[in-house]
This record gives C-alpha cells, structure tokens and sequence, in this order.
C-alpha cells in the first residue's frame, strides 16, 4: 500500500537508491546522500556509478529516489536533476517533483529454489571492485533470497547476480546487501535483501526468477 508522507530522515551519508528510464531499461543505483534541505525538499546526492563510471545523466532529467527504513517502510519521489557536477567529488543536486510517498512492508512468502545465478560479483571497497564467487539460491521471497556459499561473505557487503534465459534472451542483474551470515556444515549459509525498494519490482524479481528455474528445468 502506498501513501502521501512527510520526507524521511535523511543524514549526510545515508544510502539511498536512484531509480533512472534510459534507452536500454531501468536502472537502480546506490548512492548516499549528501546534503538535504528539508526547507525546499532538495537533495544533493552523490554521482551514482555503474561499472566504476559516472552513470550518464544530464540536468531535467526524472530520477526516482527510494529510501529503506529498516523497521519502518519504504519512501520515494518523483526529482529532476536540477544540476549536475563532475568537480570531486561528483555530485548531483535534485528537485523534488511531488509529494513523499510511503510504502508499507508486508510479510513476504518465501519460495523454496534451488538454483544457480547466471553470474555472482561481490562489490569490494568504495569503488565496488566486482570479485567473481560461487553461489547457490536456496530460497527465495520479495524481501530478499538466502544463498549457500563456499565464499564467506560479511554483513553490510554488496552483491550483483544475474539471471539469464537457457537460450541467452532476457536477462535480469539485481543488487544485494548482506543481512546475514552463518557457518554451515559444507560452507556459508547467507540471507540477503534486495536493494530494489519497490514492492512491485521485487515481486516481479521473485517472479522472473522462478520462470528462470522452471526454464532451467525443462531444458534439462
């Protein structure tokens, strides 16, 4: 359910994620905040990258922000990107296009997977240096997915995985942040939580990736 709301707590650094249309789809990039006037609802942010590069992007152009608040919900705004500077660090200054809107949390139904992603990276450091590893999805629910490990990942690290059709068509890439992490008796038993905010696009996460599986198995 989503409804009007008054702007979250918004603190130098916190993360928050920046929905951005583009010719080839939709992007969703973590960034931080850097500066927020509650006064005149602007935003300035950090240039979000994409495969250690500054994503493309140009002043009036519509980005969405999102906004995780654990224990409470989700928030977003329709911004234009009112200015735009590469001077270090590279930043971007937004302006709200419309009202905060809230988004409530349900209880997510857990599916039980057994799969392989197409890729798994782990992002290291401030410039996010993707690390191959090995991973297998063991279950599977639109707040996020639990993977068995031989790699031990930490708490708070970031993760891209992706998913591709057997015949090579469609493919999905999604970020991750580790929420949890245990030794298991043959490796690391890892929860993890979509970075994707949107209630709608995490279902239709959980969604694409159970016709993958199902995919997969009839190929097999």
């Amino acid at each position: 359910m989503t409804e009007p709301a008054g702007a979250p707590e918004l603190a130098p650094r916190q993360q928050l994620d920046l929905r951005i249309a583009s010719d080839d789809g939709v992007h969703s990039l973590r960034t931080h905040v850097e500066y927020f006037d509650r006064a005149s609802g602007r935003l300035r942010v950090g240039w979000p990258t994409e495969r250690l590069r500054l994503f493309p992007l140009m002043p009036g152009q519509l980005v969405m922000v999102e906004v995780a608040r654990p224990g409470d919900a989700l928030y977003s705004i329709e911004t234009l990107i009112e200015s735009a500077t590469t001077e270090e660090p590279p930043s971007l200054i937004l302006r709200p296009d419309g009202p905060w809107q809230r988004v409530q949390r349900r209880r997510a139904v857990r599916h039980p997977v057994d799969m392989r992603p197409t890729s798994a990276l782990q992002l290291r450091g401030t410039s996010f240096e993707p690390v191959a590893f090995s991973a297998i999805i063991s279950d599977l629910s639109a707040g996020g997915l639990r993977l068995a490990t031989v790699t031990e990942l930490q708490v708070g690290d970031q993760l891209e995985l992706a998913f591709g059709t057997p015949s090579g068509g469609a493919e999905l890439r999604l970020r991750l942040t580790v929420v949890r992490a245990a030794r298991g008796r043959d490796g690391w038993d890892t929860g993890c939580q979509f970075v994707e905010p949107s209630a709608t696009e995490r279902e239709q996460i959980v969604q694409f990736i159970l016709a993958q599986q199902g995919a997969v198995a009839r190929s097999i």
